[in-house]
């Protein structure tokens, strides 16, 4: 098992991209590398990768929007609409991933009863999902609200009043 990771180390790069995101990372970034680091994400860890080609994913299909509404003249048409409902499952599909791997189940839930989901508890208070200090300060917070939220239940009792 371990042998088989040093034999072949670049098999999760070529097996996870496709042959036309390859061409767009040499033409826009050179390689992976490059591209991770700028968005603050490592080479060795899987998810951060997997993270990485959400990021790329979507920033081709904007691009690719974009050229097409030029070609069109601004105008647009039926598939616009069907590429960004796609373009919003991906992404709904994305933080649906990302809060399960960084918030537990308690949190997830109450996120999702408070906000409706993990997106709009982030825009709210202005927490960056891609960035490893606004997971932290979103955590750190969103356990302040939960903590918060329990002593003001606790106070009435407290304090004698039903």
């Amino acid at each position: 098992m371990e042998i088989d990771r040093f034999q072949d180390p670049h098999r999760d790069h070529v097996d996870d991209l496709c042959e036309s995101e390859r061409v767009w990372l040499k033409e826009h970034w050179g390689d992976e590398f490059p591209f991770l680091l700028e968005h603050q994400l490592t080479m060795y860890d899987k998810n951060e990768r997997r993270e990485g080609r959400f990021i790329m994913r979507k920033t081709m299909a904007s691009e690719s929007d974009q050229r097409r509404k030029r070609q069109e003249g601004g105008h647009e048409d039926c598939t616009a609409g069907s590429q960004q409902h796609a373009l919003e499952e991906l992404g709904d599909h994305y933080n649906s991933l990302f809060a399960d791997q960084n918030f537990s189940g308690v949190e997830h839930e109450w996120i999702n009863g408070r906000y409706g989901d993990l997106k709009t508890f982030l825009n709210r208070f202005r927490h960056k999902l891609h960035e490893p200090d606004g997971i932290k300060q979103s955590k750190k917070h969103l356990q302040w609200l939960i903590w918060i939220e329990g002593k003001l239940k606790e106070a009435p009792a407290f304090l004698g009043i039903r």
